[in-house]
């Protein structure tokens, strides 16, 4: 005769819960909120811009995913959202070899701080959205997986990192500091 997993002691799985995983899920639901609201701000910063039609989808295909991931964690083990993720980097890596070329370009006759170039500013995008969206897809962050052990500290430098575009943004707010910094430059101009 078995016996059932509570009669011999041991309590379900359910009743068995890792509070200090919960609590690694919640950074890094968190975090995806963050790199979300980033991406959606992004993306519509980029009305104004000649070519909207091509900045906009690279902002907000990561901002999806990453509520996506905030909603539903278990979403990043999805198939379909795991391809989107894979083809979406392999969409800005093209843009980020044109782009490198444009900016090398311009750079050509003077060196010059390349995010006061549009096309800078392009690269250091696509480069956050290529960054996020591989350390959303080829890590174990946030993975329901209890035994993360050293990827907690990844995540703590992940929720960092994700904090330091906001901030940096959030300079441009600044009084007296928007027209010191290159990045602020004909960033909010209608």
């Amino acid at each position: 005769m078995t016996r059932l997993p509570y009669e011999s002691g041991i309590k379900p799985h359910r009743y068995n819960r890792d509070t200090s995983n919960d609590k690694w899920q919640h950074i890094w639901r968190f975090t995806n909120v963050v790199m979300a609201v980033f991406f959606f701000l992004a993306g519509y910063v980029q009305l104004n811009d000649p070519d909207p039609y091509i900045w906009i989808p690279v902002y907000v295909v990561p901002a999806v995913l990453s509520l996506g991931i905030a909603v539903l964690p278990q979403l990043s083990e999805n198939v379909v959202w795991r391809f989107l993720c894979v083809a979406h980097i392999a969409v800005c890596f093209a843009g980020v070899i044109y782009t490198t070329v444009l900016v090398i370009e311009k750079s050509l006759d003077v060196m010059v701080n390349p995010l006061q170039h549009e096309e800078g500013r392009e690269l250091a995008g696509l480069l956050i959205v290529i960054g996020w969206l591989s350390l959303s897809r080829f890590t174990s962050l946030g993975s329901t997986n209890p035994n993360q052990g050293t990827m907690n500290g990844l995540l703590l430098l992940t929720v960092g990192l994700s904090l330091l575009p906001l901030l940096f943004w959030g300079m441009c707010f600044v009084q007296g500091l928007s027209q010191k910094l290159p990045h602020c430059t004909e960033t909010f101009m209608g």
